[in-house]
């Protein structure tokens, strides 16, 4: 039971890492676009 609440948390964190990615990506994006 333990294992899996660690598996939880590492999803979780997992997830974040990957959305702040996404949304630093977007940021960039757009300011080039609105930069030409």
């Amino acid at each position: 039971k333990k294992k899996k609440k660690k598996l939880c948390v590492l999803y979780v964190r997992t997830s974040l890492f990957l959305l702040k990615d996404v949304i630093f990506a977007l940021t960039v994006a757009i300011v080039d676009v609105h930069r030409d």
